[in-house]
């Protein structure tokens, strides 16, 4: 198999560690970990912009989903509601225009809170954030086989990230 394959699979295997992040969560943390183990799979596997749009909606949800486990007072009900408001965004067109600032925006304010409300590991995870971040824009400046390579390690190190939020 030659590296540029095995990078287009590895862009859809390393989707699977959301997933199990979202289970050490709670059933909100798992649903978004699922939907966006899926959602991104699908984009990598078949790209158009419907499934652009379920990658990119899928993310904002489990990031989300994080950030709301984070927030002490949170109750259920109030993290249901907002599922179903990012579910309703994934139909949306405009999902997609600023995806990376809001995401980079939520990430941030999870690592915030979660350090401010006592989490030992949250600057851990805004650290290997960042680090993901790097190399993911620096991958998409290179080859394909680059460019799939280190989105792989994009997914991998971001889901550890969250994790570190969560403990």
């Amino acid at each position: 198999m030659n590296l540029e394959k095995a990078g287009y699979w590895a862009t859809i295997i390393t989707n699977i560690p959301y997933a199990i992040v979202g289970y050490f969560g709670d059933y909100i943390t798992f649903i978004g970990g699922i939907l966006l183990c899926v959602g991104s799979s699908l984009m990598h596997y078949t790209y158009n912009s419907t499934t652009n749009k379920l990658d990119w909606g899928s993310m904002y949800i489990y990031f989300f989903a994080i950030f709301v486990f984070v927030l002490p007072l949170a109750i259920p009900q109030a993290s249901l509601i907002f599922l179903v408001l990012c579910g309703l965004s994934i139909l949306s067109a405009d999902v997609v225009t600023s995806n990376r600032a809001a995401i980079g925006l939520v990430v941030i304010m999870t690592g915030v809170v979660s350090y401010a409300l006592g989490g030992n590991f949250a600057i851990h995870g805004m650290i290997l954030f960042s680090i993901a971040l790097a190399i993911r824009e620096w991958g998409h400046t290179k080859s394909l086989v680059v460019r799939h390579w280190t989105h792989s390690l994009w997914h991998v190190l971001t889901a550890i990230a969250s994790y570190l939020y969560i403990l």
